[in-house]
């Protein structure tokens, strides 16, 4: 099977076939492990429109979007707040981290 990348021009855009996605996952995830590569997937497949994110969340059901989970249709408004609670989220864990 060829080298896929999972960057744009990659394996996202190019694999439409359910067991080329699952060949796909089964290399990558060996590489990188399960959980970097569900996580990895998942976010770059925020990048895309809902029939990409369809096609490859039917395929690899342990896979979502590290924030959004398996939403296809996330709005703007959405993106933002999850961001803003995020940053909230990571300036706690820092500020408990650094408390003695």
């Amino acid at each position: 099977m060829k080298r896929w990348k999972l960057r744009s021009r990659g394996a996202i855009d190019d694999l439409t076939a359910a067991e080329d996605i699952k060949q796909f996952y089964r290399e990558y995830s060996a590489a990188y492990g399960e959980d970097l590569a569900n996580s990895n997937i998942g976010y770059a497949l925020g990048y895309y429109g809902s029939d990409v994110m369809r096609r490859w969340f039917d395929a690899l059901p342990d896979v979502s979007h590290p924030v959004f989970g398996r939403s296809l249709h996330t709005t703007a408004e959405e993106a933002f707040e999850a961001g803003v609670e995020l940053g909230k989220e990571m300036k706690r864990k820092a500020t408990d981290e650094a408390t003695p």
